[in-house]
């Protein structure tokens, strides 16, 4: 299996996890005080984070740069993920969360290209990267992320096409996990 970072497609995203791997000091995952965002200002529009609420389930959005706020047409700070996602990405939502979940459970930083919509019925092409960070006593409860858009701008989609059924086709169907790597915390 090749490493995780040479999995990585978008330059972005390396630098981000560049940055996640360069505190890791020996250890599964940074902890949250020694992840800054805006020690890398040059990345903080594709940089976005949620965290782990004591319930062990919920995920309430943190940080979110202008790439993932454009992307997606909404700011989720504050919000939580159910509340960001069940809507605008029904068949989805439920495998979005468990990964983002499995990611903060199994201290297991992923990579993934997929199509996605937008509220606006615009749809693109994206990777998106999420990287655990923990607590100081060492629990995973962060999640850095990392979303860059690829191949340019959005197509509309047709309104005649049914959103649900081209959720099915486009997103469930043609969503490819490019990457990850185990780790133990």
């Amino acid at each position: 299996m090749p490493a995780f970072r040479d999995v990585i497609y978008t330059e972005q995203n390396r630098a981000i996890y560049d940055y996640w791997s360069s505190r890791l000091d020996g250890k599964p995952a940074p902890s949250r005080n020694e992840i800054d965002p805006t020690d890398i200002p040059q990345l903080l529009r594709h940089i976005y984070m949620w965290q782990l609420e004591k319930d062990g389930t919920t995920l309430t959005g943190r940080l979110f740069g202008t790439a993932y706020t454009d992307f997606s047409g909404a700011d989720f700070r504050g919000r939580t993920f159910e509340q960001a996602h069940r809507e605008s990405n029904p068949l989805l939502f439920e495998r979005l969360q468990a990964g983002h979940l499995r990611c903060l459970r199994d201290c297991d930083p992923f990579v993934v290209v997929r199509t996605n919509h937008a509220f606006n019925r615009r749809y693109r092409a994206y990777e998106g990267m999420i990287l655990p960070v923990t607590d100081e006593t060492g629990r995973p409860y962060i999640l850095l992320g990392g979303l860059v858009p690829l191949f340019g701008r959005p197509t509309e989609v047709p309104s005649e096409l049914d959103v649900g059924r081209y959720a099915s086709e486009m997103v469930v169907e043609n969503d490819a996990v490019i990457g990850g790597c185990k780790l133990q915390c």
